[in-house]
């Protein structure tokens, strides 16, 4: 990783939870991912002071790097996702069908298909808060070794997955996670705004809703990912059989509640949270049961018109 971090793994376990993944060792802290703390990041990481026993050189702490503007990454990044577009133009009913989408709405996301970093992979840009692109997701054709089939373009800055006219209409405005999620909500006629993460993007989604939709409703749509009993069983510090919502445990409520509390903050204003019905996941999974002809079923209209008052049918 860039400045110093480094990923844990069979050859350095975490220093605070003694696990082989998803924590980040630095020069002066530890981001572990199951033990807490009184420091969280955004990520759901809790820092902690690195232990002495394991600082082997006198720490040099290298200078800041300058941040790169958006609208320079808005001039590397736009060229690159709008080729892509036109060039997997044809290829998006391929995509459609794998998601249960329609074909529309990921033209309206301008998805693409392209060979990006040597992998060919569907795309979508992400944009900031003025509609600049920033980065592009990648959805690979073919997962890496380690079973991840979802990644970014490298120098990509995360940031927000929308259609440059998705304010347009009336009803809510919904909150989803990822861009299949937004591609799904278009489908059913819902405008939505799709969250880099669980708890990502909360500074971008309040200026652009304040912009964009003032007196529009909005609702954001968690996700059902509680983790099993076993996963929960196994965390190391033991996990709170208490919790009703943590990142160990329900990332997906959890990113929800924080997303609608700090928006609601920031807007002062009512921000509601619905979850799709059990056991679906999230608003794709949900869209993919019903075993929909997307164009023109009734009971696709009676979703899109139940979500558009924000509730689920």
């Amino acid at each position: 990783m860039d400045d110093g971090w480094r990923n844990v793994g069979k050859q350095e376990h975490c220093p605070i939870c003694n696990h082989t993944h998803g924590c980040t060792i630095g020069k002066l802290v530890v981001k572990c991912r199951r033990k807490e703390s009184n420091r969280q990041c955004p990520d759901g990481c809790w820092l902690h002071p690195i232990p002495s026993m394991i600082i082997s050189s006198p720490i040099i702490i290298p200078p800041r790097k300058k941040r790169v503007p958006d609208s320079v990454l808005a001039e590397k990044f736009t060229p690159i996702a709008l080729h892509a577009h036109y060039a997997g133009k044809s290829r998006l009913p391929q995509l459609a069908t794998q998601l249960g989408v329609a074909t529309s709405a990921l033209e309206a996301l301008c998805a693409g298909w392209a060979e990006i970093d040597s992998r060919w992979a569907w795309t979508f840009p992400e944009r900031n808060a003025k509609g600049e692109i920033t980065g592009i997701s990648l959805r690979l054709e073919t997962p890496l070794n380690d079973g991840k089939g979802k990644l970014c373009a490298k120098g990509s800055r995360r940031a927000l997955v929308y259609s440059p006219g998705w304010w347009l209409g009336d009803g809510i405005v919904a909150l989803v996670e990822g861009a299949s999620d937004v591609a799904a909500a278009y489908t059913l006629g819902v405008s939505a705004i799709g969250r880099p993460s669980n708890i990502g993007g909360i500074a971008m989604l309040a200026a652009i809703l304040k912009r964009h939709a003032p007196k529009r409703r909005i609702v954001v749509i968690g996700e059902n990912d509680r983790k099993s009993e076993l996963h929960l069983q196994q965390l190391t510090p033991p996990h709170d059989p208490k919790c009703r919502a943590c990142p160990r445990c329900h990332p997906g409520r959890y990113g929800a509640e924080q997303t609608a509390r700090q928006l609601q903050e920031r807007l002062h204003r009512h921000i509601s949270v619905i979850y799709p019905p059990l056991p679906y996941k999230d608003l794709r999974s949900f869209l993919n049961a019903q075993n929909l002809d997307l164009a023109d079923t009734v009971a696709c209209r009676l979703a899109g018109e139940s979500l558009r008052q924000g509730r689920f049918p």
